[in-house]
């Protein structure tokens, strides 16, 4: 309820703009039918950049929160979704759950409401069946070191990532972009810009 009230105030338009913003989407050229694996898509928000820039992309959302993932199913009705959560190995973990945060988390945080057995899946083990992967955006709540350890075989076809590597990792609030930074250098990407206000990076994959 707190995350809907402060992202939704001022209307869909204003969160869509927000959203190209916070992930630095004007960065890149998306046309139609791109293909884009959001993972931690709490709601599905960020489809609203796309409809507000009216193109049409095929989506796949990942969401394990179950309340969440209730909102991102109706949201993404026309794409594909899933209610699992990503790590860098096939294992049944405890997943944190903090919805009125929009902070849920595999890494346990200093506040949660609740928490589940979740099973967890490496991302490279999904069978998208594509060539080419326009954006992988990722906010995992601290987790996206995890995340990135287990996609290897999707970043080689992975255009662009737009990653949150803000300080959520943990009790101890610890940012991730160091780790993800040099996880990503070592799989052939650069990074083209910083959104310091939420410290989200962009990275290009230079094989492209």
């Amino acid at each position: 309820r707190k995350y809907g009230v402060d992202n939704y105030r001022d209307g869909l338009d204003k969160r869509a703009i927000e959203i190209g913003d916070a992930y630095m989407l004007n960065e890149i050229d998306f046309n139609k039918g791109d293909f884009i694996i959001d993972c931690g898509a709490n709601v599905g928000d960020l489809l609203l950049y796309f409809d507000f820039n009216k193109i049409c992309i095929d989506y796949v959302g990942i969401e394990p929160s179950p309340e969440e993932y209730s909102c991102l199913k109706e949201n993404a009705s026309i794409h594909k979704t899933l209610k699992i959560a990503l790590w860098n190995e096939e294992i049944e973990k405890t997943f944190y759950i903090d919805s009125d945060g929009a902070d849920s988390s595999l890494i346990m945080p200093a506040n949660f409401d609740n928490k589940i057995k979740i099973n967890c899946k490496r991302l490279d083990n999904l069978q998208f069946n594509k060539t080419h992967i326009k954006l992988l955006k990722l906010e995992a709540e601290g987790a996206e070191p995890e995340i990135i350890e287990g996609a290897s075989e999707i970043l080689k076809k992975t255009e662009f990532v737009s990653a949150d590597l803000g300080p959520e990792r943990g009790i101890n609030s610890l940012e991730t972009y160091g780790p993800v930074t040099d996880l990503l250098y070592k799989n052939n990407f650069s990074l083209i810009k910083i959104n310091s206000a939420r410290l989200s990076l962009l990275f290009k994959n230079n094989s492209f």
